[in-house]
């Protein structure tokens, strides 16, 4: 789903230190590592002052031998379409528990890590699914090897939620050697249908089934539809459009369709299966669906909560004695509504609440939601 950020929009956003780094040979492949301490720092071979080195070599020496070594999780934020760094508002907040948590002494130290994609900004129109979720797969690898990463909780906002179901797609069942972080839970924070998105939209509609047209007929004259230009995304950001992409994203059953309202329960639950269980194979992936209320993206009447649920019961559906998933949603009131639920019976689940697409007007709420949900759900793989 695409988000422009306004300039009043990036200024309000909260200061974050961190750390770049570069986890592929591509030069679009880095990530942002919010709050990197000094010691950790020191640990990867960021420049600290000598002085500082000297003072704390001892005493990391006696921590570590009387200590043991903590478990190391990341939760990995894969934005949507034209994101880049720092486009979700809660994402500081999000750094802030996750840190305040990992002082603890639960034996769980966590980081938040943000990736740029080579589909980041203006990329996604020319990229696909399976390139993000190569590249996310690399950046699993290059966490594991060199950050001492033990797992990793997906965190996909709008199309990163499809990212993050590709991924598990990609990832399950299929690490065997263990090269990369096992994936321990996913959260989907605005899993909206692209296609929906434009076709529910009587001013956006005719020029996308315009643009699909021309889709089709590039792909009836054997044109490559990945390297065929079908138009240039004027009305947003400009990005070139293949027709295999927006083909993905607005053709009924495309490779972007993960979460469209006119799927059947069952298509659905097909279409998520590498999320649920495989009974007699694999466990239910922990998953935590988040609606937005306030949900700019859709018509007024499209109701996101009651689709949030519909979507975490087409997971759990998948596994044997696993009964519908509850739905708890938060009014901007505060108001909180639970149906019944008994302890550990649903791996998916389902939240709404009051912000907006990107979660604005609810930031230190979506946190708190998801810090809860991660540190409680996403700590050893699924079996």
């Amino acid at each position: 789903m695409f988000h422009h950020q306004s300039i009043d929009e990036m200024s309000d956003l909260p200061r974050s230190k961190g750390e770049l780094f570069r986890y592929a040979d591509s030069a679009a492949c880095v990530a942002f590592e919010f709050d990197l301490s000094r010691d950790e720092a020191e640990r990867r071979g960021v420049a600290v002052d000598e002085e500082t080195s000297a003072k704390t070599a001892d005493a990391d020496a006696d921590a570590s031998a009387s200590k043991k070594r903590k478990t190391k999780l990341a939760v990995v934020a894969v934005g949507g379409l034209t994101d880049g760094f720092f486009a979700l508002p809660y994402l500081p907040d999000l750094a802030e528990l996750l840190k305040a948590d990992g002082k603890s002494d639960e034996g769980v130290e966590w980081s938040l890590i943000t990736p740029l994609l080579s589909s980041s900004h203006r990329g996604w129109g020319t990229s696909s699914l399976d390139r993000d979720a190569d590249e996310l797969l690399e950046l699993s690898a290059h966490l594991k090897a060199y950050r001492g990463v033990d797992g990793i909780a997906l965190l996909g906002h709008s199309t990163g939620c499809q990212d993050a179901v590709r991924y598990a797609e990609r990832e399950r069942g299929r690490n065997i050697a263990g090269e990369r972080a096992p994936l321990l839970g996913v959260v989907l924070q605005a899993p909206v249908s692209d296609r929906e998105c434009f076709f529910l939209d009587p001013e956006a509609a005719p020029l996308a089934q315009r643009r699909l047209d021309r889709c089709r007929e590039a792909m009836k004259e054997d044109k490559d539809p990945e390297a065929t230009v079908i138009d240039f995304m004027t009305e947003w950001d400009g990005a070139p459009l293949s027709a295999a992409r927006w083909f993905s994203l607005t053709e009924k059953g495309g490779d972007d369709d993960y979460f469209s309202s006119d799927f059947s329960d069952a298509e659905l639950s097909e279409k998520l299966r590498a999320l649920g269980g495989d009974v007699g194979k694999t466990s239910a992936l922990p998953t935590l669906i988040i609606a937005s209320l306030r949900e700019q993206y859709l018509p007024k009447e499209y109701d996101t909560a009651a689709h949030a649920r519909r979507l975490a019961d087409a997971i759990n559906r998948q596994t044997r004695s696993i009964p519908p998933s509850s739905l708890r949603r938060r009014s901007e009131e505060g108001e909180e509504e639970e149906g019944e639920r008994g302890p550990g019976s649903s791996k998916a689940e389902a939240v709404a609440l009051g912000g907006d697409h990107a979660l604005r007007g609810a930031e230190a709420e979506a946190a708190r939601v998801i810090f809860d949900f991660i540190s409680t759900k996403c700590l050893r793989p699924p079996l």
